[in-house]
């Protein structure tokens, strides 16, 4: 039986015996057998994601922000996000890792600070975000308060 792997997508195979296969397979028009194989397919291209937090800030106020994220996860590494996180990857990893970074990120600073400073805020958080990410398989493009 022949299956399609569209562009901006990849597949992973199932396979009954042996679990999910290692190999990540590209566009295109592919074989499998019915009944041993399965393809989940992965859209690869980039995607938005809004992420509201509440968190504290060190003078003991509560604010709201809302971070916005353009991510995607890594091809290479597509067999490995489905076997320990499934298909739902971003849902299980994003709004846990953002609430965390955030948290550690806005606590350092008095509320006055976060207008002031939001260059720096944002910097720090798209660096300890893009790391955190990274560790789950997710590569984010933009990252924006």
């Amino acid at each position: 039986m022949l299956y399609n792997v569209d562009g901006g997508h990849r597949a992973v195979i199932f396979d009954r015996f042996q679990g999910v296969k290692p190999d990540v397979i590209g566009e295109g028009t592919h074989f499998m057998i019915p009944w041993l194989h399965r393809p989940i397919i992965f859209d690869i291209r980039t995607r938005p994601r809004s992420v509201p937090s509440i968190t504290g800030t060190k003078d003991l106020q509560t604010i709201n922000i809302t971070l916005r994220i353009l991510y995607r996860p890594k091809a290479e590494i597509l067999p490995k996000i489905f076997s320990t996180l499934g298909l739902d990857y971003e849902e299980r990893v994003l709004p846990s890792i953002t609430n965390e970074v955030l948290k550690s990120v806005v606590a350092q600073f008095d509320a006055i600070e976060l207008i002031t400073q939001r260059t720096l805020i944002s910097q720090r958080v798209s660096e300890l975000l893009t790391e955190r990410a990274a560790q789950f398989g997710l590569l984010l493009d933009d990252i924006s308060i």
